[in-house]
C-alpha cells in the first residue's frame, strides 16, 4: 500500500527524534482507528532513520490474554545487556523498569523503542509506559506507542495511562486522520472500481481501502471483512488450512510452528502470502492487520479449532516455550482442562507478582473454568487468589462473591486455617461494600475459627482486622486487639500484620495523645521497607486523613502526592482511590470546588469505585455544589447517605449527615437541616474526631452550643466564642477560606459582613453571599453590592476586572506573593482571587489557567 497523506506525521516524528537525539527524550502517542495506518507510518519513519540509531520494535498481541511485561521481554531479547538480566524470572518489576531506563540513559546515541497496539497491553506494560513518560527528560530516547482510539472509553486502564502520560512535558501526540477522497482516487487507479464508492464504503480507512482494492474486476464487497474472506475462499484446501492455523496461533507466527501444526508443504505455506493475506518479515509470518486475523479466526469451526489448538500446544511444549499465558490460551482452545489449569495458574501468579492485576484476574478465571468438580480445595485456593486481585482493583462486589464461595469450600473441607483467613478477607470486602452487619460478623467469625488453632499469621491478621472494626465503636477493645496483633507480629516476624496493627493503634490514639503520628509513621516505614503495597497504601491514606482532620493541609497534600505516586507505581487502585477521595475532601474545605468536580469525575463514573470509596468523593462533591449553589448537589449526597447508613460506621455517617445539614440550610430548608444535624450529632457521639465539625454546623445553623462543643480546636473554639476576627484569622492560617468568610458572616459589624461578602463572591459561594447581602440590608447598610458587576457578567468566564488582572499575572508565572506586590494586595486576598479564577475557568491548577489564558 502506498503511504499517502502522511507527510506531516512523518515530519513530526523526525522532529521528535531530533529532540531526543539532543537529550530531550520524547514519548510519542500515535493514535487512530483500526486500519488507519499507524504501523505503516511508524514503519516508514523507522526505515528512514540513520544506521547509527538503535531500534527495538515490539507489539502487544490481541490474540490472547497477554503475558505480563511481554513487550519488555521482547526488548530484552533485542537489546540484551542489563535489560535481559533484569527480565529473568523472579526479578521484581521495579527492577525491570529501572533496568530499561538505565539502558536508555547510558546508551551512547539515539534509542528508538516502538510499542505497537497499546490497546492490547497488559497493565504492567501500561505502568512501564507511564514510568518512562515521567522520566524521559535528559534521556536520548524516543518511545513511539501506537493505539486505537476507537472504543477507547471502554479501556479504562489505557485511558488512565494516556491521561497521566499526556500531562508530562516529554509527551507528544500524533493523530492519524482518514484519507481524503483524492487519496482514494489515487489508490484506486487501475482497479476498475469506482473510487467514490470505495471512499464512501471505507470512510477513507487505508486498510479497508486496500482490502477492497484486492478484488479487481469483481463486484464491490460489502465490507473489508468480506473482502478478506473472499480472498481466503479462493485458496486451495491446503492453503486455507495454513491460513486458519495462522489465525488461531496469533498475529505473528513462526514458520516452523505453522509447518509443524499443519503438515503443509512449501507451496501451501506460501499460498496465503502470495494472496496478500499474510506477510513474511523478520523470520515471522503475520497477518497484515488484526482485523483480517479475526475475520479468518471467526470462520474456523469449533472442532477444527480445538484440533489446531491441540497441535499448537504440543509443538510449543516440544519447542520448550515457557510463556504460560500463551500456553494457557491454546490449552483452553484445545479443551485440555489439565493443561489449562496448570498454565493459567502459573500465568496468573506471574501476572500478580508483576502487578498486572487484570491479566491475573483473567488467568485465574480461566483456571477456575478448568478445575474438575472433584477438586474443591484446588478451586478454593484459586478463588482466594482471584479475590486478592479483585480487591486491589477495588472490584469488591465480585470479590465478595468469590470470597463467599471460598469460605464455603474451606469450611466444607474442614481446613480451618484457610476458612478463618478467607472470613477475615471477606469482612474487608463487606466493609468496602458498606455491608456493616455482615462485615462485623465475618470478622468475629474469623477470630473465633482461628484463635483455638494457636498463634499464626492468619490469627495475627484476624486480630488486626477485628481491631479495625472497633476503632469507632469501642476504642479500648480496638487497642487491646491491635496490641495483641502487634505482639504476635513481633513474635512470628510478620511485618504486614505489624504495620496494620500500628496503623490501627495510631487511628485510635489520634483523639488521645500525640503518639499517633509516631505510630503511623512507623506503620508506613515498616510497609515500605518490606514492599507491602496494601499496608503502605492504607498508611498513606490514614495519615492523609489525620493531617486533614488536624487542619495540617500542606502536610496532607504532600502525603497525597507521595501516596498516589506509590500507589500508581505499584498498581494499588483501592488505596489510590482512598487518597484521591481524601484529596477531594481537602479541595472542598480549601474552596477549590472546580477541582473537586475534576478529581471526582473518573472515580464516580460507572462502577469504578467501591461504595465506601465512592462516599469519600460523594460528600465533598455534594457539599461543594451546595456551597456554590450549583445544580445536582443532592444526587451525590443521597447516595452517600444510603451507603454510610448501611455501613454502620459513625465517622462516615457523621461527616455525611453534617454535610447534608449544611446543604439543607444553604437551600433555606431549616427544619430539614436541623433533622440532618441531629442525625449527625448522634453519630458523632460515638466518634470524637467528628464532634468539632458537628458543633460548627450546629452553631452556624442555630446559633446554639450543643454537647459536641467541648475541647474544640482553636478556630472552632474562636468562632463558637463569637470572636469572629480571631476565627477568620485562624481559618485563613488553616487554608480554609470558606470557613473564614463564614466566621465573618456571623458578625454584627458591617465591616465584617462586607468582607465576608467580598470573600464569598470571590469563592463563588452564591447561597452564603446571598445571606451576607441580606444581613447587610437588615443591619441598615447602604450600597450593598447586588452581585457580580455587569463587566463580570459580560466576561466569557465571568471574571471580575481584578480576577482578570490576577489571571494575566498568573500567565507570566508570578507567585501569589509576586502578584500581591504588583497589585498592592495581601497574599491572602490574592489567594482568594486565584481560587476564584481556577473555579470560574474550570481548571485544576495555575498551569492550566495560564494555558487557558494563552489560548484565549
Amino acid at each position: 500500500m502506498r503511504l499517502l497523506e502522511r507527510e506531516h506525521q512523518l515530519t513530526a516524528l523526525h522532529d521528535y527524534a531530533d529532540d531526543a537525539r539532543r537529550g530531550d527524550g520524547r514519548l510519542v502517542l500515535v493514535s487512530g482507528e483500526a486500519g488507519i495506518g499507524k504501523s505503516s507510518v511508524v514503519d516508514a519513519f523507522v526505515e528512514t532513520l540513520p544506521h547509527d540509531v538503535r531500534v527495538a520494535w515490539t507489539a502487544c498481541d490481541g490474540a490472547f490474554t497477554p503475558s505480563a511485561l511481554g513487550p519488555l521481554q521482547d526488548v530484552a531479547e533485542q537489546w540484551g545487556g542489563a535489560v535481559r538480566v533484569a527480565c529473568s524470572e523472579g526479578v521484581p518489576r521495579d527492577a525491570r523498569f529501572a533496568a530499561l531506563l538505565c539502558d536508555l540513559r547510558d546508551h551512547d546515541g539515539l534509542s528508538v523503542l516502538v510499542l505497537e497496539d497499546l490497546h492490547f497491553a497488559d497493565e504492567a506494560t501500561l505502568d512501564l509506559l507511564g514510568h518512562l513518560a515521567r522520566r524521559l527528560r535528559g534521556v536520548g530516547a524516543l518511545v513511539v506507542a501506537t493505539y486505537r482510539d476507537d472504543g477507547l472509553a471502554e479501556n479504562r486502564s489505557l485511558r488512565e495511562t494516556l491521561g497521566e502520560a499526556s500531562s508530562q512535558r516529554s509527551t507528544r501526540r500524533i493523530a492519524l486522520p482518514a484519507l481524503t477522497s483524492a487519496a482514494v482516487v489515487s489508490m484506486s487507479e487501475g482497479s476498475g472500481l469506482p473510487a467514490e464508492e470505495v471512499h464512501a464504503l471505507t470512510g477513507g480507512n487505508p486498510f479497508f481501502v486496500s482490502e477492497i482494492l484486492c478484488s479487481p474486476g469483481e463486484a464491490l464487497p460489502a465490507s473489508a471483512r468480506d473482502a478478506v474472506l473472499a480472498r481466503a475462499a479462493r485458496l486451495t484446501p491446503a492453503g486455507r488450512a495454513v491460513l486458519d492455523a495462522a489465525a488461531l496461533v496469533g498475529e505473528r507466527v513462526e514458520p516452523a510452528l505453522l509447518a509443524a501444526v499443519t503438515g503443509a508443504g512449501v507451496d501451501a505455506l506460501d499460498e496465503p502470502v502470495a494472496a496478500g493475506l499474510l506477510t513474511a518479515e523478520d523470520g515471522q509470518i503475520r497477518f497484515r492487520h488484526e482485523i483480517a486475523r479475526r475475520a479468518v479466526e471467526q470462520e474456523v469451526g469449533p472442532h477444527r479449532a480445538a484440533e489446531v489448538h491441540r497441535r499448537v500446544l504440543a509443538e510449543l511444549r516440544r519447542a520448550g516455550v515457557t510463556d504460560d499465558a500463551r500456553l494457557a490460551h491454546h490449552a483452553e482452545g484445545a479443551l485440555d482442562a489439565e493443561a489449562t489449569l496448570l498454565h493459567a495458574r502459573r500465568a496468573g501468579d506471574r501476572s500478580a507478582s508483576l502487578a498486572s492485576r487484570r491479566e491475573a484476574v483473567s488467568q485465574y478465571e480461566r483456571a477456575l473454568r478448568a478445575v474438575p468438580a472433584d477438586q474443591p480445595l484446588v478451586r478454593a485456593d484459586l478463588l482466594d487468589q482471584l479475590g486478592r486481585q479483585l480487591a486491589v482493583l477495588d472490584q469488591w462486589a465480585p470479590a465478595a462473591v468469590v470470597m463467599e464461595e471460598s469460605v464455603a469450600l474451606w469450611r466444607a473441607g474442614g481446613v480451618l486455617l484457610r476458612e478463618g483467613d478467607a472470613l477475615r478477607r471477606l469482612s474487608v470486602a463487606y466493609y468496602r461494600l458498606c455491608r456493616g452487619p455482615e462485615e462485623r460478623e465475618a470478622a468475629a467469625q474469623a477470630l473465633a475459627v482461628l484463635e483455638p488453632l494457636g498463634p499464626s499469621h492468619e490469627l495475627g491478621w484476624a486480630l488486626a482486622r477485628l481491631a479495625a472494626e472497633f476503632m469507632d465503636s469501642d476504642p479500648e477493645r480496638a487497642l487491646d486487639l491491635a496490641t495483641r496483633a502487634r505482639e504476635m507480629a513481633a513474635a512470628l516476624h510478620l511485618p504486614d500484620v505489624a504495620s496494620d496493627a500500628l496503623n490501627t493503634l495510631a487511628c485510635v490514639e489520634y483523639d488521645r495523645s500525640d503518639r499517633w503520628l509516631e505510630w503511623m509513621e512507623e506503620a508506613l516505614t515498616v510497609a515500605l521497607e518490606h514492599g507491602m503495597h496494601e499496608q503502605a497504601g492504607r498508611a498513606y491514606a490514614n495519615l492523609q486523613a489525620m493531617f486533614l482532620d488536624a487542619m495540617r493541609l500542606t502536610e496532607a497534600e504532600q502525603v497525597y502526592r507521595d501516596g498516589m505516586a506509590y500507589c500508581e507505581e505499584h498498581d494499588n487502585r483501592t488505596s489510590g482511590l482512598c487518597l484521591a477521595g481524601g484529596q477531594a475532601g481537602l479541595l472542598a474545605v480549601s474552596g477549590r470546588w472546580a477541582e473537586v468536580e475534576q478529581i471526582s469525575e473518573g472515580p464516580l463514573s460507572g462502577d469504578r469505585s467501591s461504595p465506601i470509596n465512592r462516599v469519600t468523593f460523594l460528600v465533598p462533591l455534594g457539599l461543594s455544589r451546595a456551597r456554590r449553589g450549583a445544580a445536582d448537589a443532592w444526587r451525590p449526597l443521597d447516595e452517600a447517605a444510603a451507603s454510610t447508613d448501611a455501613s454502620g460506621l459513625p465517622s462516615y455517617a457523621a461527616v455525611c449527615r453534617a454535610a447534608r445539614a449544611e446543604a439543607r440550610w444553604l437551600a433555606g430548608e431549616h427544619e430539614e437541616a436541623v433533622r440532618e444535624l441531629e442525625l449527625a450529632a448522634g453519630f458523632a457521639a460515638d466518634c470524637p474526631s467528628e464532634r468539632p465539625n458537628v458543633a460548627l454546623v450546629r452553631w452556624r445553623l442555630t446559633g446554639e452550643l450543643g454537647p459536641e462543643a467541648g475541647d474544640l480546636p482553636a478556630p472552632y473554639a474562636a468562632e463558637l466564642a463569637g470572636d469572629v476576627r480571631k476565627a477568620a484569622e485562624l481559618w485563613d492560617e488553616a487554608s480554609r477560606p470558606y470557613d473564614a468568610a463564614m466566621a465573618l458572616l456571623g458578625s454584627c459589624e458591617e465591616d465584617d459582613l462586607r468582607e465576608a461578602l467580598e470573600r464569598l463572591d470571590a469563592l463563588g459561594a452564591v447561597p452564603s453571599a446571598a445571606m451576607a447581602r441580606r444581613r447587610l440590608r437588615e443591619a441598615g447598610a447602604r450600597d450593598v453590592p447586588v452581585g457580580p458587576r455587569p463587566a463580570t457578567r459580560q466576561h466569557p468566564q465571568g471574571l471580575t476586572a481584578r480576577e482578570q488582572e490576577v489571571l494575566e499575572l498568573l500567565a507570566i508565572g508570578l507567585s501569589d506573593q509576586d502578584i500581591a506586590d504588583r497589585l498592592v494586595l495581601s497574599t491572602r486576598t490574592v489567594h482568594h482571587h486565584v481560587s476564584s479564577v481556577l473555579g470560574k475557568l474550570g481548571v485544576a491548577n495555575r498551569r492550566e489557567a495560564a494555558a487557558t489564558y494563552a489560548g484565549k
